[in-house]
């Protein structure tokens, strides 16, 4: 039975996304849940061979236009992206946050792709192998082989307060609940803070800083009224839920790459009434390559400043 040409084309999309995304799908699952390991071979060749399976596996039976191959790539990342968030694998802001930087390598493995489909089409099979063979011993290989420590980076965030020294420092000792969030990112799973109090006073007192997925545990170390209020970071809950909306949580593996060391409060009199108030967070940072999940965890711990620290502002203005 001879197959059109229209046919072999849909027969073609069909094997290439639906075997890609399987294969990548499985690929990231062994990374993520077996090694729990969040490494540059994930963010780099996993979706570079996204990019050299899908576009080759689609031109096998004849040679196809980069932007056709471009087309298919793109679907192929939103299956794979799809399977990760349905069954739980990856959460959706993960995704979402993993989406730009993976996008790079995708539309190179589908230049090379491109570039293989009308050479050579064994080499289909060459990188089907080295996507299921290759890729996961280079995952053992970095989980096992290379630190895990990462280094620690410093946030600071700042805003300026209409109100005398003793009230910014008795409102940054204990806070109200803060409203619910406006900001997009605390939407997606963000764990975001809603509450503080401290037990006792000077050092030796505990803060404890509630989140949405639990308490932070927080012992104090500096306690210097009205001026610097410093403590290290005891217990922490995860960083975010896999599901938007899910009532409990998913433990993750994130929440052993992302660990707050220690924050604090730093009151600065500027004048009558005017306070620079001052958040700081020391945390290390384990996801590779760091240079860009630096400006994702830069732009949450900034996010959780300026709730906190907007929040102080308007309950001391107020008070």
């Amino acid at each position: 039975m001879q197959v059109s040409e229209s046919n072999q084309k849909w027969i073609a999309i069909g094997v290439a996304i639906g075997t890609t995304s399987i294969a990548i799908v499985s690929l990231i699952a062994f990374s993520v849940n077996v090694l729990q390991e969040y490494g540059a071979v994930l963010f780099t060749l996993v979706p570079l061979a996204l990019g050299v399976l899908s576009t080759s596996i689609y031109g096998y039976f004849r040679p196809r236009s980069l932007k056709e191959s471009a087309r298919i790539s793109f679907y192929t990342l939103l299956l794979a992206c799809g399977i990760l968030i349905l069954f739980n694998i990856e959460g959706i802001v993960c995704v979402l946050m993993a989406a730009p930087f993976a996008a790079v390598f995708v539309f190179m493995g589908t230049w090379i792709g491109y570039k293989v489909q009308k050479r050579d089409k064994g080499q289909v099979i060459k990188f089907f192998s080295f996507n299921l063979l290759v890729i996961p011993i280079l995952m053992v290989a970095e989980s096992e082989c290379f630190e895990r420590e990462g280094c620690e980076i410093e946030v600071k965030t700042s805003i300026v307060i209409n109100a005398s020294k003793e009230t910014v420092w008795d409102n940054v000792v204990k806070f109200p609940d803060i409203p619910a969030p406006t900001e997009w990112i605390f939407k997606t799973g963000i764990a975001y803070p809603t509450s503080s109090e401290i037990i006792g006073s000077g050092k030796g007192a505990v803060r404890y800083c509630e989140f949405t997925t639990g308490s932070f545990v927080e012992p104090i170390e500096i306690w210097d009224e009205p001026n610097l209020l410093q403590f290290s970071v005891r217990e922490q809950p995860i960083p975010l839920r896999r599901m938007i909306h899910e009532k409990t949580n998913v433990p993750g593996n994130m929440y052993k790459y992302f660990v707050s060391n220690k924050e604090q409060f730093r009151l600065t009199e500027l004048g009558k009434n005017e306070v620079l108030l001052e958040g700081t967070t020391w945390y290390y940072h384990k996801i590779k390559p760091v240079v860009y999940w630096k400006i994702w965890s830069e732009y949450i711990i900034h996010s959780i400043h300026n709730r906190v620290l907007t929040h102080i502002k308007a309950v001391s203005e107020n008070a």
